[in-house]
């Protein structure tokens, strides 16, 4: 896969191959694990019909399994396990947001795509125009997800229940057990489009 004049290795690491002493490791370790969250679309995501993970994280790990001449293997994770699977080494690779924090404890690679935090909502003909608007309101969110600690942060006084899933924030919000969720725009996005019943509004901020 040659992106912008460069392999998808130099895109993700910064080089064009792999060193020697890479070579050697890779050798070593044999299989790498991917833990793959299976609800975040478009990245990855679950397919029932094909029985298969799909996305362009999938895609873009065994492109780079092919370029770095090894293999690797997806394991379905919770992402609020990712990071202790990680850090025991029972997966290799997790994909996260960048934070100065994150930075410092783990190696990471150059960006694959950006994303953005929003909260859904119902619209129940209230206007919400800024974050402090939603004072008061009962938020749902990913458990460990990097928006939800920039909100206790700044915002304490919403209060947010955590869950395992995308999938299970949408059936909260559903359910009205919940006035909305954080999520990334496009993961958000692709469950309001099927949740077609649950008539929303998008603040992004």
């Amino acid at each position: 896969m040659k992106v912008y004049g460069g392999n998808l290795f130099y895109i993700a690491f910064g080089k064009n191959e792999v060193s020697a002493e890479e070579k050697a490791f890779l050798k070593e370790r044999g299989t790498l694990i991917y833990g793959e969250t299976l609800d975040s679309f478009p990245a990855q995501i679950y397919d029932p019909m094909m029985e298969s993970e799909n996305g362009f994280a999938i895609d873009l790990m065994n492109q780079l399994a092919w370029e770095m001449d090894t293999t690797i293997e997806f394991q379905p994770v919770i992402w609020a396990d990712s990071f202790t699977l990680l850090e025991n080494g029972t997966v290799d690779m997790i994909q996260i947001s960048y934070s100065e924090e994150r930075a410092e404890k783990y190696y990471l690679s150059a960006p694959i795509y950006r994303s953005k935090g929003v909260v859904f909502l119902r619209d129940d003909g209230e206007e919400i125009t800024k974050l402090q608007d939603l004072q008061g309101k009962t938020l749902a969110g990913i458990k460990a997800d990097y928006a939800l600690t920039v909100l206790k942060e700044h915002y304490p006084e919403l209060k947010i229940l955590e869950y395992d899933s995308i999938g299970e924030c949408a059936e909260q919000l559903k359910a009205q057990n919940v006035d909305g969720i954080v999520a990334d725009e496009q993961n958000i996005m692709y469950y309001a489009q099927g949740e077609k019943n649950v008539p929303g509004l998008l603040y992004s901020g």
